[in-house]
């Protein structure tokens, strides 16, 4: 019985990465970030619910912005809005979690020492440029 589980559990798994392409690199050079991680998803939908879910995981209360507080909003590139962006604290450091709508790209900077400056500074370069 439990390799009937962990062979749909695996099923599961792989069914969801179909069409699902993922980079993780840890930054050694330059930035201030631990961590970054770039995935793009074959729907909108897709991405959105994966970004959903972290927002549900790692929920905080909207705040001015994520170069000083915790925050979860829209962002804009050129005047249009681009994505959503989530500045949270995690168990060791922050997290910006954010979306690409138009590359239907979830991305995550990971600051092991939690600035949330440094983690802004970072994303500016990482995200919408």
């Amino acid at each position: 019985m439990a390799r009937s589980l962990h062979r749909e559990r695996a099923e599961r798994i792989r069914v969801r990465l179909v069409g699902v392409r993922f980079v993780s690199a840890e930054r050694r050079r330059g930035g201030n970030s631990n961590i970054a991680d770039y995935v793009q998803f074959d729907t909108t939908a897709n991405m959105d619910s994966a970004y959903q879910a972290r927002v549900d995981t790692w929920a905080v209360d909207p705040t001015t912005s994520c170069q000083s507080d915790p925050n979860e909003v829209t962002y804009t590139i050129g005047g249009t809005t681009a994505g959503r962006i989530l500045c949270a604290p995690q168990t060791v450091g922050i997290r910006f979690d954010w979306t690409h709508d138009a590359l239907m790209i979830l991305s995550t900077l990971t600051d092991f020492d939690g600035s949330y400056g440094d983690a802004y500074e970072d994303w500016l370069i990482a995200g919408p440029e």
